[in-house]
């Protein structure tokens, strides 16, 4: 939290971007939110909406929130993460939002391509790290093992089959994994070690210990919009 910054955290619903979720995510979602924003507003024009998730709140916001400027942070092929009815609902959410602020900005080059029919508006805005931050390199030692690390959401975009084949390969070396897990995990070998999610302090505590970094990902339609730092 930051002096000056009013951080407001709506109750999660897991109801997008289902058919009937929608309408409920309006009444028990965005109706108390607006009702706090516009008191937070106190009548003012002078607002900036920047949406960074597609969802039925972020439509309402646009439509019902006096704003000055918008824009729309395309983070991730959104609705990538979903299948079948779930995925053509949150295409269209998307749309509807591209359509309607001043700004899409992109954080890779496939996400730039996605968006080409609002060539007017969309950015290439990269992810970026502050270097300073990262560990001094120095040279590998041979007095401790390999140590191939990850981290990252792990989901169903995640190469287990490449990282226990790694596993197997290097039985000396360790293949840490750090982050949160979504979905089962397979059997993996004894030299998989699994750490649970961590604080950016910790990360970089991490990746001191990393020999070699991993992003094993599957080729998908969704990690293809990635831009990893």
């Amino acid at each position: 939290d930051h002096p000056g910054v009013t951080r407001i955290t709506p109750t999660p619903l897991p109801l997008e971007p289902l058919p009937f979720g929608t309408c409920l995510a309006y009444g028990l979602t965005w109706v108390p939110l607006r009702r706090r924003l516009l008191d937070l507003l106190g009548g003012s024009r002078d607002v900036a909406i920047l949406i960074g998730r597609p969802s039925i709140s972020a439509i309402s916001a646009l439509r019902e929130v006096p704003h000055v400027w918008s824009g729309y942070d395309a983070m991730d092929d959104y609705p990538e993460f979903y299948t079948g009815r779930a995925r053509r609902l949150c295409i269209d959410v998307e749309h509807t939002i591209a359509q309607s602020v001043e700004a899409v900005v992109t954080t890779s080059s496939r996400l730039w391509d996605k968006f080409a029919g609002f060539d007017s508006k969309r950015l290439l805005l990269r992810n970026g790290f502050t270097m300073e931050g990262l560990p001094l390199t120095s040279p590998a030692s041979t007095d401790r093992p390999l140590v191939f690390g990850y981290v990252g959401c792990i989901s169903r975009w995640f190469d287990w089959s490449m990282v226990t084949a790694l596993a197997q390969r290097l039985p000396d070396a360790q293949v840490r994994i750090v982050g949160p897990i979504h979905g089962r995990l397979p059997r993996l070998p004894p030299n998989v070690d699994l750490h649970p999610p961590c604080s950016h302090v910790r990360s970089i505590t991490h990746l001191r210990d990393f020999s070699v970094g991993l992003i094993p990902f599957l080729e998908t339609a969704l990690t293809k919009a990635v831009d990893p730092i």
